[in-house]
């Protein structure tokens, strides 16, 4: 039987699921971006891109763990200038629910696969 915080896969081995809060959980970052030079905007969208979807022109909607979100942050610094303005928010998971879409499918969570 498995417990709170182990997953039985379809061969029946257990692997250990990190319980709520950990380092490898991930969360929303919603990403959103006001660079006016190309060459510096291009490169940061690429670096966004590489951690997860494009919802508007600037604007991204990243499922990230602790240290993935830590990593694009840094990448992303490195890219920017002091005239840019670069917003990172992390919706915590009760703010899930909350999240509103219209005519568009709303952030869905990556599907991972454990092997």
């Amino acid at each position: 039987m498995a417990t709170k915080h182990t997953r039985v896969s379809s061969k029946g081995a257990r692997d250990r699921v990190p319980p709520p809060g950990r380092l490898d959980e991930r969360t929303l970052t919603v990403v959103a971006y006001d660079i006016t030079e190309d060459r510096r905007r291009s490169r940061v969208a690429n670096c966004l891109l590489s951690y997860g979807g494009r919802v508007e022109a600037s604007v991204y909607e990243l499922w990230l763990t602790t240290r993935q979100l830590e990593r694009m942050w840094e990448e992303v610094l490195k890219l920017i200038d002091k005239t840019d303005l670069v917003r990172c928010y992390t919706l915590c998971g009760s703010c899930k629910p909350k999240i509103r879409s219209h005519a568009i499918v709303a952030p869905a969570e990556p599907v991972v696969f454990i092997v």
